[in-house]
Formats: C-alpha cells, structure tokens, sequence
C-alpha cells in the first residue's frame, strides 16, 4: 500500500507519457500556464517553437489546445491515482495497516486528491467530479466543486499526523494552508456572483455574501499556520537544493530527485525542461537548453525601489534589449530591490558560479523578448557538481524541490484575508514581514565582495489607508515575493475580478441605457451618443488614431487601430452600436431600456437582460475590454483595428461594401496577409500569396528528387499548422506508405527504422510526443488502384460537401486516366483532357489543386545544370496552357553538384530548388529550400549554408529539440488515424 501511495505522489510531477503527458507541456510548477500568461514571463524561444504556447501566451488558444489537454489528462490522472489506492485501500486486509495507518494513508491520498482538482479547478473552474465511489465516470461539467475540494482537505487537515518522517508527505499544516488556499479562490471567483435588488432596475446590485464568509473561512485556516513554519533567513534560500531538507518555509513541495534511475530524468523536474538558458551552463557548460520561459522588462521593472526602499509604480528599469552581448551597456544604476537579482537573470549581473550574464547569448527569441532569464530554481555548478543535478538526456534536470505552498505565500495570502475583512494595519504587518526578510538577506555579491547593483528595500512605514491601497501593495508584494512560481496569472485574474467588477457592470448598463434606435430618426441623438460612448471606450482601452467620422447621409463610424509592427499580421474587430427596435413592447418582460440583472438557469449567478446585451452592445463591450486588459499585460501579438458603425440594422449604402471589406481583412488577417492557402513555404507564400482558389498549380520533377516529400511536407503544413482539410490523391503508393513517410518526416525518424519497429526508448518517446499533431490532422489520403477524373471529380465533391477540403493533391498528373474505355488520339491529347478537367474542377469547387507531374529524360541529358525547363514537361503544351503555376523541383545534389551555379557558388547539400516557371498572376523565382532526405522531408531554409544544430545530433542520437506543435499521445489506446 505504501508503494501504490507513493504512485499517487509521483503524479504531482504532472510527467506521464503513458497518461498523455510529456515535459512540455505538463509538470508541476505551473510555468506555462501560471506564468506564460501574464505579465512576468514570455514565451521565450522563437515565434514558432512551441507554437501551441503562444497561442496560451497570447489567448488565442482554442479547447483542443495540446497544452490544455495535456494538464487535464495528468490532472485527472493524479485523481484516478488517488480514487484506486482508496478503493485499495478499504479492500487491503493486510494485518500490518492498523486503523490509524488506514487513517493516515486515506488523509494523505484525499489530500493529494483535493490537491489535483484545486488545480483542475483554478485552471478550468467547473469539471467533472470523481471519487472513489464514483461508478459511472460520465459526470457534468456544470457544476462547482469547491465544496468537494473542501471536503478532502477538511478531511485531511483533521487525520494527518503534525508531522511526517518521510520529506514531502503531507502533514497537518500543509492541508490547513491548502484548505485556506481553496477558500481564498472561492472568495475571489464568488465576489463576481449578483443578485439583483428588490427593484430588479440594475441600478445597485452586490456581492452574494458567500465571498466574505469565505475571506474569514481562509483568514482562520491562515492563522493556524502562522507561527508554526518561519521564514528562511536568507531569501536566496528558499530554492537552494543544499538546504532543500532543512528549509523552514517549506509547507507542501513537489520534490525533485537526480541519478535515481528514472527515465530520462522524469524526477529531476523535467517539466522545466526547456526552461534552462540558451546554449548556455546548466551544471556544466553547453548543458542549456531551449531558451524558453524569459521573464520580462515589466517583471524586472516592478522591482524598482525609491530611495527610501519602497517600490516605484510605473518606472523603467534599463534594459539591454535590443543590444548584442559585444555592445557596450552598463546595467540600472538606481535603487532595487534585491530579490531581482535571486530571480532574474540580467546582462552584467552574477549567475551564480558561471561569471556575469552575458544577454544575449543566452537568449534565443530577441525580436520577440528581452535578453533576461531565469535564475529562480535553476541549478548552479556547485549543486550540480555536488549531486543536485545531471543531464540524462537531451535536456538537464534538477533536483531542487518546487514548493506548492509556502510560508511567505501563507502570509501574504492571509494579508488578502485581511484586506477584505477590513483589518488593513494587520495586512501592513504581515507585508513588511515578507519585505523585512528580503532587506536582512545578505544582497548579491560580485567577484569582488561589493554589491552587484544598487539594492535597496524598506517596510512601509504607515499603515495601508484604503482597502484599494492595500489590495495593490498587497499583490505587488505577492509578485516580487513569488515571481515564476506559477501563480501571477490566477493572481492577475483575482485582481482584475475584485477591482473591475462593480466598473464593468455599470460600464455595461450605462452603454445599454442608450435607446441607440438607428431605424428611428427621433433617436438621432441618442445614436450620436453611442458613437460617442464608443470613442471614449476606445481611448480609454489604450487605442490610438481613435476617430469618429461621418458618411455622406450617415450615422457615425468609430475607428480606431493598435500597430504593434508593420510586418504583423492585422485583426479587425468589427461591431455596431445601434440596436433594432424593441417592436413589440407588449412581449418584453422589463422596459427594453432599463437594463436588469436576474438569475437564469443557464445563469445561475446573474444575467443582463435589455436591448443589445447580446445583439451587438454586449459583444462590442466585451471586446473592448479584452483589448484593454491585453493592452495592460503587453499581450497584443498582432495589429488591431476597430470599425465600429452605427447603421448595421438599417443598411447604409456603404455597407455591402464594408462588410465585404471586413471580411476580406479578417480573412487576410488570419493567414498573415496571404489570401489563399498557406504552403508554409515562407518564401513560396509570398510569391504567390499562398495557392489561390480555383488555381491549378503543377509541380514537377525527375523522379528521386523528391516531388511526394515536397507534397507531403506541404501537406503536413496545411493540414497541422493551418488545419485546413486536405485531400490527397496517391496513384504510386499506399496510404500506409504515405502514413509512414508523414510519421517519419514528423517524428525524424527514419522511415527504415518505423518498418522494423526496432526503436530506442528514446525514439519511443519521440514518436509518442509529435505524432498525434497529425493524429487530429484533417487529411483525407485516398489511395486508388486507377483514377480517372470522372472518379476524382466525384470523390472531391464529396469530400467538399463532408469535410469541406481547402486543397486538393494529385500524386501525380501521368499516372491519371481520362476514363474512357476507348483511346480517342494519343497520349497528349488524353493529358490534355486531363489536365482541363483539373483546372475546371479547380474552378467548380474554388480551391487550389495542385498535381505532381513528371519531367522527360531530356533533363538528364543536358550538360552542366540540370536545371528543368518548360519544354522538359512530358506533353507539356497542354498542362502548360491549363496550369496557372508551372513549378519545377530541383537538387543539384542528385547529380554530384555540390555547389550552386550562382555568384555566392554555396554547397548544395540538404538543399533544394522551388522553380517558379510559369505564374499566370505574379512573378517567377527561384526559392531555395532545406531538404532532408533522411527523413524524406521540405523545411524553410532561412539562410543559405545552413547548418545543422549540434544540440539535435548530440552523441549521435536520431533526436531532435521539440517541434511547435509536438505532443504525446497514448499508443496503448490504439486509437486509429482519421487519414
């Protein structure tokens, strides 16, 4: 039982292939989705590493997300780990579990239990709920659990031992903290449930009570904990790995363990993995990997301090961004605060035992991030030459402990408490106690024995005045204390529920009280005041060039924009601010214009019910403040512009033509400018615009150069990136053998190596990390005997009217028939009619097609260049006359040519040639590409002479860094490919 009890604790690491989780995007320290989301920390890597992550950083990640799906799974594992060992548990008659070791154990797995769905809760609110009492595991996802959450760790806090032998086992105190914790978020979440007042005119409305009874359920929880654990003394100390098992603060920690046999390092916090500096030491030199998690200039900026030691609000802190680490930069000379320091790691400043940061090198994403790094929880060259850390594979690990609960947490959540209750000089003493530790710590040194920057730290000297005051000293307090420890966001979310909520709601209603008819005349002023509610709004948001204009015989357009960069992508937001009449009054159950707030049982917690709250107001507010908020967190990837108009709901004689407009640049917006289907060729897309509806594209080749990789590649990139449906039409191979190719392109391993099912662990771990990218993937293989284009304007149909497929792949042209029985003329003729049928299909379904070919021998032929050439086409006339892209694959590799034929002469190998030879609608080119023929694959070349990285051939291993869209997926579920 002890064994299967210490099973449910390793779930904690959230690290479990076998349950769909994988060291991206799991494990248990939050970063991604704690972190990654606020204010404190990019992304960090390039744009497109991980490009799953950037969609959480950015708030554009949809319910399939493989991040988000990856934490349920590992959560809903640790809970199916717990329900087992309890049904274990009350089953087990071994004579050696007395009743108080029952007792004990089914303490700490319900503990463990309400540890998993807290997580579940704060991440996803409402969810299923399973016990181990639970027999039909098809349970609602509508209702809140709290209470249940509250159940286990009331259960714990009262059967758990003071204290455990074991380190890392729960006690007492660590279920009364957490148990404060679960109150604290109720009490944020419930502080957003209204009631209307007697009158139901929207007018006043306030919390539901529940919240204030929660704030002093948390406080009471808090304050038995406090005096019983005390803060390290040292500041640095808290993460130090040589005093992990004498750590006075530490109330509940994930611990982290090296050289202990595990796979691949899956205990030394491998959730972490890509979290070490980029190329830089991590124990030993080169050991850095991936460059991901970079903290931001507003993280190191709130660090700022006055002279007197308080933090300065809004201030700059020097930066080395932009700069290489060869230019000149002297760092922030002003006053700091010194925890910055055993946080971030900043150019100039001491990294632990490895010399002073040196920026740049160390960062891997400069145009989308600054040069700072993490310093908080990363291992030094003595840990890790002391045992604290290795590097068993790919990617270093650690054994320092991450502390889920800990007492400077305990205080200064029980300061939240104390805030809301009213006592703020008790929330002043419980802040500078925290800010009392950080100035008696011993501040960062350099090799010299002086201070590394200009540290300075003081406790308020006055009582917090307000409530307001208190709240913001209290959560900044909170960000410099716990900055990357998983846990800004769901403070960000807190502070921006209990700050806003009161202003939101009567923003809302206010802008409903406008009787904005714009099918009435008589309300001309009122719709005058929209526009001018609209403009406000905007401007207050943060948009610029915010402008209200008038069309000849029209009413008001609101325009505003937000130009992060010129070579961003652009979203418009569009909207209305007029409403419909509210004909006929006699069916409206309150005065259409009167806004009021009541239950429903879709809203339990409250409603809006007047004209436009949802047709269109409430939409276009909605919007609004999304951009606001994102504005304040720097979240903004892409440009914006608003078109708001005020005659949506009569028609306007320029709104055919403004509707069009929005959508051609939403449609534009959303594919970075390109109008048609993305190849994810960068260079092939901005020659064509992406392939064009109702274009026939040809690409053609000699055989072996790599014409079905090209195509299959670009399948790939449709199908995954821009998940956009694809049919693939294959006349040479299987759809296994092309299943296989994909696997093997996604996965780098070799396609001989997937055959024999003769793989490493390690090569086990990556086919189940990336394939299941293409396992969701919409493409539609079809591998027939013969086809005929009568059969393939069938099957096309068909799957246009199904699946709605963006693009269609004929793999190839020749291998075609006309489906006559009977041959009328030779071979060019039935090429000809091959090839119209193509091109008319094309039209018919408006969507590109785009058909593989192959090029006569008269390329092999010729001397010198092999470079193919219109004329090289078999039965050329026809597909050249049909086709509107002619496009030609060629590898001088092929033919022992190791250097190009240009000026810059560069080698050849891994590269490939895109030839552009005919365009019906832009221009010719010739665009190099990168090939891989190993894993029989296309990639964007971004220079010429690439190279490949060292870090993806080390010790000669078929592994590679993470690809943007990898993620794991569980081969004992035998779930089938839908290709």
């Amino acid at each position: 039982m002890q064994k299967q009890l210490v099973g449910v604790y390793a779930a904690l690491k959230e690290y479990n292939s076998n349950a769909g989780g994988n060291i991206f995007f799991t494990g248990g320290t939050n970063w991604q989705y704690g972190d990654v989301t606020s204010d404190d920390v990019f992304k960090g890597s390039t744009s497109g590493d991980q490009g799953t992550l950037k969609d959480i950083e950015t708030f554009t990640a949809g319910p399939s997300n493989a991040y988000f799906n990856g934490k349920w799974k590992l959560l809903y594992e640790g809970v199916s780990r717990a329900n087992k060992f309890l049904n274990s548990l009350k089953e087990s008659k071994a004579e050696a579990l007395t009743s108080k070791i029952k007792e004990g154990m089914r303490a700490e797995a319900k503990f463990l239990r309400g540890h998993f769905y807290f997580q579940l809760y704060r991440m996803f609110r409402k969810v299923p709920y399973i016990d181990e009492n639970t027999k039909d595991k098809l349970q609602p996802n509508d209702i809140d659990i709290s209470d249940k959450i509250i159940e286990d760790f009331e259960y714990a806090k009262n059967s758990l031992p003071d204290t455990q032998a074991d380190s890392g086992r729960a006690t007492k105190l660590a279920a009364t903290a957490y148990l404060g914790k679960v109150y604290l978020y109720r009490a944020g979440y419930r502080t957003t449930d209204y009631k209307a007042n007697k009158k139901e005119d929207g007018t006043d409305f306030e919390p539901t009570g529940d919240a204030t009874k929660d704030f002093n359920a948390a406080k009471e929880q808090f304050e038995a904990v406090k005096g019983n654990y005390t803060l390290m003394t040292e500041f640095n100390d808290v993460y130090n790995p040589f005093k992990k098992e004498k750590n006075t603060e530490a109330i509940f920690s994930i611990k982290n363990s090296v050289n202990d046999g595990a796979p691949g390092g899956e205990n030394g916090d491998a959730g972490s993995a890509l979290n070490y500096v980029n190329g830089g030491p991590a124990g030993e030199d080169g050991n850095g990997c991936c460059g991901f998690y970079a903290p931001t200039e507003s993280l190191a900026s709130a660090y700022m301090t006055t002279k007197d030691g308080l933090p300065v609000l809004g201030g700059k802190i020097t930066t080395d961004f932009g700069k290489g680490t060869k230019d000149a930069f002297t760092p922030h000379s002003k006053e700091l605060d010194p925890r910055i320091d055993y946080t971030i790691g900043r150019r100039g400043i001491p990294f632990f035992d490895y010399g002073d940061h040196p920026g740049k090198e160390w960062s891997r994403g400069g145009k989308d991030q600054g040069n700072y790094t993490r310093k908080k929880r990363y291992i030094s060259k003595e840990a890790y030459k002391a045992g604290y850390g290795a590097k068993p594979t790919w990617h270093p690990a650690n054994a320092i402990d991450y502390h889920v609960i800990r007492y400077a947490d305990v205080l200064l959540m029980l300061a939240e408490c104390e805030v809301e209750v009213g006592t703020l000089s008790n929330a002043t003493a419980l802040v500078n106690e925290v800010r009392n530790r950080a100035k008696s710590s011993e501040p960062l040194k350099k090799a010299d024995g002086t201070p590394a920057a200009n540290y300075k730290i003081e406790p308020y000297t006055a009582d917090f005045t307000s409530k307001e005051d208190a709240r913001g000293k209290v959560r900044l307090e909170r960000r410099l204390e716990l900055a990357l420890e998983g846990s800004r966001f769901f403070d960000l979310i807190k502070k921006h529920i209990d700050k806003s909520r009161d202003k939101l709601i009567s923003e809302l209603i206010a802008f409903l009280k406008i009787p904005s008819i714009s099918a009435d005349t008589s309300f001309a002023k009122d719709v005058d005041r929209a526009s001018i509610f609209v403009e406000n709004a905007l401007k207050q948001a943060g948009a610029e060039r915010v402008k209200r204009f008038f069309p000849p015989n029209g009413l008001p357009v609101v325009y505003a924009e937000k130009i992060v960069s010129p070579a961003l992508p652009t979203v418009l937001v569009y909207g209305h601010y007029d409403v419909q009449p509210p004909d006929p009054l006699g069916l409206w159950e309150s005065p259409p214009f009167e806004p009021i707030i009541k239950p429903t049982a879709l809203h339990p917690q409250g409603a809006i019910f007047a004209r436009g709250a949802c047709d269109d107001k409430g939409q276009l507010y909605a919007h609004i403040k999304a951009f606001e908020l994102m504005n304040q967190m720097d979240k903004i990837s892409c440009n914006i512009k608003f078109l708001i108009e005020g005659e949506e709901e009569i028609g306007s004689p320029a709104e055919s033509l403004v509707l069009q407009a929005k959508k051609n640049i939403e449609a534009i917006g959303k594919k970075e400018g390109f109008s048609g289907v993305i190849s994810g060729f960068e260079k092939i897309d901005q020659l064509t615009s992406g392939w064009q509806p109702s274009d026939l594209i040809v690409v053609a080749a000699r055989p072996g150069m790599g014409k079905t990789a090209f195509s299959l590649s670009m399948a790939r990139n449709i199908a995954v990136d821009s998940n956009l449906p694809v049919a693939f039409f294959s006349l040479e191979m299987s759809a296994l053998q092309i299943i296989t190719r994909l696997i093997s392109s996604e996965t780098s391993i070799s396609s001989q190596k997937l055959r024999t099912g003769k793989l490493s662990d390690d090569e086990w771990e990556q086919l189940n990390l990336r394939v299941s990218a293409l396992e969701g993937a919409p493409l539609y293989i079809d591998d027939p005997v013969s086809l005929s284009i009568f059969d393939l304007r069938a099957k096309a149909r068909r799957l246009a009217s199904q699946h709605g497929i963006k693009v269609i792949i004929v793999d190839y042209l020749q291998l075609m028939t006309t489906g006559e029985h009977k041959k009328h003329g030779n071979r060019e003729q039935e090429i000809s009619n091959i090839s119209r049928g193509l091109k008319a299909l094309a039209k018919e379904l408006d969507i590109p097609i785009i058909a593989l070919a192959q090029l006569s021998r008269a390329v092999e032929t010729r001397t010198g260049s092999k470079r193919p050439l219109l004329s090289d086409l078999r039965e050329s006339g026809a597909i050249e006359q049909d086709a509107d892209i002619v496009s030609f694959i060629y590898r001088p590799e092929y033919y022992k040519l190791d250097q190009w034929d240009d000026e810059q002469g560069g080698t050849t190998q891994g590269q490939a040639e895109f030839i552009v030879a005919k365009h019906r609608n832009g221009g010719l080119e010739n665009i190099r590409l990168k090939f891989v023929a190993k894993y029989g694959k296309f990639e964007n070349l971004t220079f010429f002479g690439e190279y490949e990285s060292k870090i993806n051939n080390s010790h000669g291993k078929e592994k590679n860094l993470p690809p943007s869209r990898g993620v794991f997926g569980d081969l004992d579920e035998g779930n089938s490919t839908p290709f």
